[in-house]
């Protein structure tokens, strides 16, 4: 049981912090092949929903997508894609605050390219710092 206690403590000295900081993100665009995954917005707030868009080279099918954090385990997010005039799909995505100054968050969205039947995989890293 003080195992336990002790354990249940650490979880949450190291977990997510207030809600009230304003948070950053930099590194908010990647290019693959071709393709661009990117986030719209300048400033990521926590809490704040916030756009993603993908730009395919190809026709694609999306098969999964989430954020999820690289530096802090927080869970898988999930993010659900629409597509827009065409070639373009649009995800709001939002993340938590945390104790730590910088936190390291990154999209993973795996899909399919139509043409060549091949599963792909685009990811985006971005850091989001505590204001």
């Amino acid at each position: 049981m003080r195992i336990l206690t002790i354990i249940f403590t650490a979880l949450i000295l190291t977990s997510c912090g207030e809600f009230s900081r304003s948070q950053k993100a930099s590194s908010k665009e990647q290019h693959i092949n071709s393709s661009e995954l990117k986030i719209n917005e300048q400033t990521v707030k926590p809490e704040t929903e916030f756009e993603i868009v993908f730009t395919p080279r190809n026709k694609i099918e999306i098969i999964d997508a989430h954020i999820e954090g690289v530096n802090m385990y927080m869970g898988k997010i999930p993010l659900f894609f629409s597509q827009k005039d065409g070639s373009t799909y649009h995800a709001m995505g939002m993340v938590g605050v945390c104790s730590k100054r910088e936190m390291v968050w990154q999209i993973q969205l795996r899909y399919r390219d139509v043409s060549s039947q091949r599963e792909k995989t685009a990811t985006l890293n971005f850091v989001v710092t505590n204001a």
